[in-house]
């Protein structure tokens, strides 16, 4: 997820350093990047949150809340996409790529802590687990339960 957002994040970069209409070929690369990292993050951001929810009810509530936030940027979209900002749109693309870095850092520091969390509760036990070591059946406590595992 952070290699797709990061391709993404490059295509943004490209795009506020140069002029589109005086660099096309580069610009038209960007957009290729753009295209490419942006429609693989969903998929797989989907996967793996509801991977990461140890409850059915709560699978369908973070999934409910998360396509709504995700979709929310088209709301933000609209704010910073404006006519007087042609033709480079730089407020735009900026903030597309601001959103795009925060992205990264969000999931990689979410990722470094659920290795964390698994490796301690892999301590406590005294052997290591993985997700799918873990029967969701067992699972009383949620993810504080000490079998509960991460998917990373």
């Amino acid at each position: 997820m952070m290699l797709a957002l990061g391709i993404t994040f490059v295509g943004w970069v490209i795009l506020v350093s140069l002029n589109p209409a005086k660099n096309i070929a580069v610009s038209y690369f960007a957009c290729f990047l753009l295209c490419g990292g942006a429609m693989t993050p969903t998929v797989i951001f989907h996967s793996w949150h509801t991977s990461n929810t140890p409850t059915e009810n709560g699978r369908i509530y973070v999934l409910s809340f998360m396509t709504g936030a995700a979709n929310a940027g088209g709301i933000i979209a609209s704010l910073v996409f404006r006519k007087q900002d042609a033709p480079r749109y730089i407020p735009f693309i900026a903030t597309a790529a601001a959103f795009e870095a925060a992205g990264i850092v969000l999931v990689m520091g979410l990722r470094t802590w659920m290795v964390w969390d698994n490796r301690r509760k892999d301590r406590i036990m005294g052997r290591k687990l993985v997700s799918k070591d873990v029967s969701l059946a067992d699972i009383k406590d949620g993810t504080n339960d000490i079998q509960w595992r991460w998917f990373v």
